[in-house]
């Protein structure tokens, strides 16, 4: 069902905590209870833009020319710390990869390369990259829903930073982070010790508390069949006060954590250092500026071709008192929210909601990594049109620590235009338009129906446990 929706406009603010554990509460129930942040110290708005290099001449491929040495290209800093990548990478020949800041590129074959299991790039432009955009405890409702019908939709205020991408993406709305119990399919538990991390982006069922019993989806990717290095994961902070894994994960289910030095990563992958805080620091006063260095990294990596597969993972152990949300970690933000079943039945958001005004930042930073993208030339295109971007989420709304109505906004070209973009896909209805009563918890189409899509693109025919992965979401692949 396409529906109209209403957008709000949304204000937080957070009240004080103190280091450690907070007790279990009513909210949480058997779930245990949430992680406290430290005390937020002030900073300043936004993290300073990365400093672009100039372009290296890359390597002539069999049958391409030599690339087109990049300008300098000095990364302007955003209003909330994200940065405008410069143009800084060169473009190969036809047949050569891109050469990236800091170091030459690998001369190209002339043909397609091969990525993951069975293709998935364009001659000329190197492999297809995957970014996957990960923040925990979901998002605030019916804040975050488009208004408007399927194919003519505006996006809602919380996410008004990316309206001017709408053409540009996929808005899918209704799908449930499944797990199995008892060979049944269940919402996963995103609770502190629940299952969400662990299924999201596996599709393999999971115990509470782990561990996954197979690969992320970015791990299958892979290097796209030697096209590219190996894949990146990169963390902003930590989960939690005991620093949970995050979500991505090895073949045998092991988890792979974040790195967390941006300096560390750049050094090691792109053979030069990035504009960064130290990462020892206090992750209160860093987190934006830590996240803008990390998007950097994984820009030019991408584009390099040092990288086919980015992990971004944003940690929740993190007081926002220097984006102006003083108080609480953003596990406490997401308590800020309604209930599911309240805001697809008519219920009205808080005026005191932080964790929408938490959303609407976020919304701010993937805006700056698609302008990133997008700056960044790949062939005859951009790196955007080269990529597939996800931003994810393993809950539905924040405050019910379940997976249902996870939201999902995808990005990019794909590779040849590949995804059917310029849509807001509702897989279950947030409103009726008789007024009706909708029930929140039928499970319809998971998120491993989704990965099963993705991972079409890298030419993949399955992907994820057949019981979680149960019908490809082809409505987001063109014909």
């Amino acid at each position: 069902m396409r529906s109209f929706v209403r957008s709000f406009a949304v204000l937080l603010a957070l009240g004080a905590v103190g280091c450690g554990k907070r007790a279990l509460d009513d909210r949480d129930g058997a779930a245990g209870g949430a992680p406290m942040g430290t005390g937020g110290s002030a900073g300043s708005n936004a993290g300073a833009g990365a400093v672009g290099a100039a372009g290296a001449r890359g390597s002539a491929g069999s049958n391409g020319g030599n690339g087109v040495a990049g300008s300098t290209g000095g990364a302007v800093a955003g209003s909330t710390g994200g940065a405008v990548a410069g143009t800084g990478g060169a473009s190969a020949g036809t047949g050569g990869a891109v050469a990236g800041t800091g170091g030459a590129a690998t001369a190209g074959t002339g043909g397609a390369a091969t990525a993951g299991t069975g293709g998935g790039a364009t001659s000329g432009t190197g492999p297809l990259r995957l970014l996957i955009f990960y923040t925990r405890w979901g998002t605030s409702y019916p804040e975050w829903w488009p208004t408007g019908s399927d194919r003519s939709f505006t996006m809602s205020t919380m996410m008004q930073a990316l309206e001017p991408y709408k053409d540009e993406l996929i808005v899918v709305s209704g799908l449930t982070n499944a797990n199995l119990a008892s060979a049944q399919v269940v919402a996963a538990n995103a609770s502190e010790t629940g299952d969400g991390m662990f299924t999201l982006l596996t599709a393999r069922p999971a115990g509470q508390g782990g561990p996954a019993t197979g690969p992320s989806l970015d791990t299958v990717v892979g290097d796209c069949g030697g096209a590219a290095g190996p894949p990146l994961r990169l963390a902003v902070g930590q989960y939690g006060f005991n620093d949970s894994p995050g979500v991505s994960f090895a073949d045998d289910g092991s988890p792979i954590r974040g790195e967390h030095d941006p300096h560390a990563v750049a050094m090691r992958v792109l053979g030069h250092d990035v504009t960064a805080p130290d990462p020892t620091g206090d992750i209160n006063a860093i987190y934006p500026a830590i996240g803008t260095a990390h998007m950097a990294v994984a820009v030019e990596a991408l584009a390099t071709a040092k990288t086919c597969a980015v992990t971004l993972m944003w940690g929740d152990h993190f007081n926002p008192a220097v984006l102006g949300i003083t108080g609480s970690d953003l596990h406490e933000l997401s308590h800020d929210t309604i209930g599911l079943f309240e805001s697809v039945n008519g219920g009205t958001p808080r005026p005191d909601n932080r964790f929408a005004k938490m959303q609407r930042w976020y919304a701010q930073q993937f805006a700056s990594l698609l302008d990133r993208l997008r700056a960044t030339p790949l062939g005859s295109g951009t790196l955007l049109d080269q990529s597939v971007v996800v931003w994810i989420s393993e809950s539905g709304t924040g405050v019910d620590h379940q997976g249902f109505y996870i939201p999902v906004v995808i990005a990019g070209g794909g590779g040849g235009g590949r995804l059917d973009v310029g849509q807001f896909l509702e897989i279950r209805p947030h409103q009726r338009s008789d007024g009706g009563f909708v029930e929140t918890t039928t499970i319809e189409r998971t998120q491993g129906d989704l990965l099963q899509a993705l991972a079409n693109l890298w030419g993949m025919p399955s992907f994820g446990d057949v019981r979680i992965a149960r019908q490809t979401l082809k409505e987001i692949l063109k014909p």
